[in-house]
């Protein structure tokens, strides 16, 4: 009986489908929640205080979500990765950092 895993023959090996393997294991499970909840709960606190503010003012408090998104929420989603690829090797690129592999598609495979 055949593996259904990556070494089953479809062509992509487990390493260049989910990353470098020592970045994965140099990564424990606490950072991984960290950097997962961290910019969302720093982007509602953000919310919570400037959209307080918009709305005593007589502004719409969703302008306050949109604030921090684009001041807080973004910069970290975009950023920290470039950072820690940066941190990793000399030549960073956006394309390292994302995971992203182009897997060009099989003749007969929907």
């Amino acid at each position: 009986m055949q593996s259904a895993g990556p070494s089953s023959g479809d062509g992509i090996s487990g390493a260049t489908a989910l990353g470098s393997a020592d970045l994965v294991s140099q990564i424990g499970v606490g950072w991984q929640i960290l950097l997962h909840l961290a910019p969302g709960a720093l982007a509602t606190l953000a919310y919570v205080v400037v959209g307080r503010l918009f709305y005593v003012n007589g502004l719409p408090s969703i302008l306050g979500f949109y604030l921090a998104s684009v001041l807080i929420l973004f910069p970290i989603e975009i950023g920290l990765p470039i950072v820690l690829e940066r941190r990793r090797s000399d030549r960073s690129r956006l394309s390292r950092s994302t995971g992203f592999r182009y897997c060009p598609r099989r003749v007969g495979v929907p």
